[in-house]
């Protein structure tokens, strides 16, 4: 056979995997195979484009390995909260992409795409997300080969969460709930009337309005004095601490009575100098 030069040989089309190809490795003629030579060869991501959605659209991402182009597609007003590491299976690199959760959903999206044997994202970085309304928040996705790739996220009126207009709700059963609109920092949770009223405290008080009783509810004690206590109702239980002259004197009844905003204390007789009170203490009686 006569001896011809390469540039005498037909081209090669298409390279198929199982063509074989002569090369020399460490001093020995070796063979390699066309799939052998496709792994060899990376191929990396050559572009980024961010591509700005509705506030309320979905979020995409896609990856094209023939052009190397990927692809990010974000709602208006929200950003990317994170970028995982690569999950490596053969020549494939899968990584995912962690957007903002925006009021309306109910957790963060997540998207997947798959660069094959090629350039790696090694991180994203947060530059400037003061994610004010009207702003522009900075995002850098950082790579194993080359320069970083720059992209802006504008934060629109749309990213901000609506009000609610219903009233807070009573205390109850713990939930983390399911509304998508935010409360008022100066909104009120109604009382919860189902639930035994607090403890009440007066101090320093004095007893007026002595006089007398019909059918008083302690025998041998027909006077009756009236304390002020706003707040208190009939139902409820008193405790009195008069000063120690005159808790000792037995003129005053040792057990008192609520009504309505006010607490009865009883005596043998009208005193005849004013009866200083120390403190009041209302227990509220369960029914």
């Amino acid at each position: 056979m006569a001896e011809s030069t390469i540039g005498s040989l037909p081209a090669v089309q298409i390279m198929q995997n199982a063509d074989l190809l002569a090369l020399e490795q460490n001093g020995e003629a070796k063979k390699l195979s066309g799939e052998q030579l496709s792994s060899f060869i990376d191929r990396q991501i050559i572009s980024v484009t961010v591509v700005e959605r509705a506030a309320t659209a979905t979020y995409t991402a896609s990856y094209n390995p023939n052009t190397g182009a990927l692809t990010l597609g974000i709602p208006r007003g929200v950003g990317i909260a994170s970028i995982s590491d690569p999950v490596v299976s053969g020549l494939n690199k899968t990584y995912t992409i962690t957007f903002d959760k925006p009021a309306s959903a109910s957790a963060a999206t997540k998207k997947t795409f798959v660069v094959k044997d090629g350039n790696a994202i090694t991180g994203i970085q947060a530059v400037v997300d003061a994610h004010t309304h009207g702003t522009l928040d900075h995002y850098r996705i950082l790579f194993s080969e080359g320069d970083p790739f720059d992209f802006y996220v504008y934060n629109g009126e749309d990213g901000y969460g609506t009000p609610g207009t219903n009233k807070p709700l009573v205390d109850g059963t713990a939930a983390v709930g399911t509304a998508n609109k935010y409360a008022r920092e100066d909104h009120v949770h109604p009382i919860d009337t189902s639930r035994q009223a607090k403890m009440l405290k007066f101090e320093n008080l004095t007893v007026t309005n002595w006089g007398d009783v019909q059918n008083p509810p302690f025998a041998d004690f027909p006077k009756r004095g009236t304390i002020s206590c706003p707040g208190v109702k009939a139902a409820m239980f008193p405790i009195v601490s008069f000063d120690a002259a005159d808790a000792t004197s037995g003129i005053l009844a040792p057990n008192a009575q609520c009504g309505s905003n006010v607490v009865y204390v009883y005596a043998a007789d009208i005193p005849s100098s004013t009866v200083a009170v120390k403190s009041v203490v209302v227990l509220p009686v369960e029914g």
